[in-house]
């Protein structure tokens, strides 16, 4: 006998997403990477503060899914390309003001700083508008994108460039009032 129906249809469906789902954020950040790595000619330490950001919002976001008991589902998964994509530009944006400035904290936190907040409350705007959508698979996308948004935010104005200054305390030849 066969065995047919709705649930069968979903189980296999939630297999088929599941494994797509790690495939294109895992190709979303290898592609993300290889972009940074020809644009910033090969240099480790500007990549990875660049992606410093989405890695820290995205671990964020797994910790507080888990502790909150939301669940990935077919639609959610969606975000995750999405907050790639836009996590990389803050880090891209403090990277390059952090260099141009000479290693100062107090401009990436007063000049970048300010634009990062409003491009995030805009995109949270934007992503955020699906949280009030009738289906909850599509609601659930606009709260996570919402909270992934936040917490990549929250990585790019307080850890990262507290990482990229404590990194380069101890490792730059700039002397370290420069640096403040």
């Amino acid at each position: 006998s066969i065995l047919a129906g709705m649930p069968i249809l979903a189980h296999e469906l939630a297999g088929i997403v599941k494994t797509d789902f790690r495939r294109v954020s895992a190709a979303v950040f290898i592609i993300c990477t290889l972009v940074l790595l020809v644009f910033f000619y090969r240099t480790p330490v500007r990549v990875v503060t660049s992606l410093a950001p989405v890695v820290l919002g995205l671990i964020y976001l797994l910790g507080f899914m888990s502790m909150s008991g939301v669940h990935f589902n077919f639609v959610n998964t969606l975000a995750i390309p999405i907050i790639i994509g836009l996590g990389v530009d803050n880090g891209i944006h403090l990277t390059e003001r952090f260099f141009e400035a000479g290693h100062s904290a107090r401009v990436i936190i007063s000049d970048t700083g300010r634009a990062l907040i409003v491009t995030a409350l805009t995109s949270c705007a934007g992503f955020g508008s699906l949280a009030i959508s009738g289906f909850e698979g599509v609601a659930s996308m606009g709260r996570l994108t919402i909270f992934a948004l936040g917490w990549v935010l929250f990585a790019s104005l307080f850890v990262v460039p507290a990482m990229m200054y404590h990194f380069l305390l101890y490792t730059s030849p700039i002397p370290r009032d420069a640096m403040l």
